[in-house]
């Protein structure tokens, strides 16, 4: 009974809208591809995918669109599941008809295999509503063995803050404190040897 309320609430969140930025949501694309993609199935007997990506679609007119996404989906079917995999580059493979950007935020359904045990193989084939195809066949690791019907979704987010780069006291620059300034800056030596030599 938890796990067919867990599935159907996999499911209700797949449902939810999302919201894409304007200037993407219209633009005609040509060319989409991931980066930095990463993702994590979790389940036993179904479960969830979670992961997030760089969004990168080339438009007609030239304009090349940026979006960080979220990953988020589920798995129906015989699992056991704790894998994790990432590409540096995923491409999207598009339909001959024109999309919008608007498109490639539709719902991907299709089927997740994997066989992984410390590192092994896994592969994702979806195709959502609009012609837009995920094929992803890689190395993953963990544990993972799988024959799943699967869904996935990307959801426009905010990208994660940047590591903190600023400076901390310690790595201050040796002349902003007071031992370590030049000589002709303290009292002492700013008089000490053109005084004798004056006298």
């Amino acid at each position: 009974m938890r796990r067919a309320i867990a599935a159907l609430a996999l499911l209700c969140i797949g449902c939810k809208p999302v919201e894409v930025p304007p200037g993407l949501a219209g633009a005609t694309i040509e060319r989409a591809w991931l980066e930095d993609y990463e993702w994590v199935a979790l389940g036993v007997v179904g479960g969830g995918l979670d992961g997030r990506a760089w969004l990168y679609a080339e438009g007609s007119d030239g304009v090349l669109y940026e979006q960080y996404v979220e990953i988020r989906g589920g798995l129906a079917g015989f699992a056991v599941e704790v894998t994790f995999a990432s590409e540096e580059h995923l491409e999207l493979d598009l339909p001959p008809a024109p999309i919008t950007g608007d498109d490639l935020f539709s719902r991907y359904r299709g089927s997740f295999e994997a066989f992984v045990v410390g590192f092994g193989f896994a592969s994702l084939h979806l195709k959502n509503e609009h012609g837009v195809e995920i094929d992803d066949d890689g190395l993953a690791f963990f544990m993972g063995i799988s024959v799943s019907a699967a869904w996935m979704q990307l959801v426009p987010a905010e990208p994660p803050p940047e590591p903190d780069t600023a400076e901390t006291g310690d790595s201050a620059p040796l002349d902003e404190t007071g031992d370590s300034g030049p000589a002709d800056e303290t009292g002492d030596s700013a008089q000490g040897g053109t005084g004798l030599a004056d006298g």
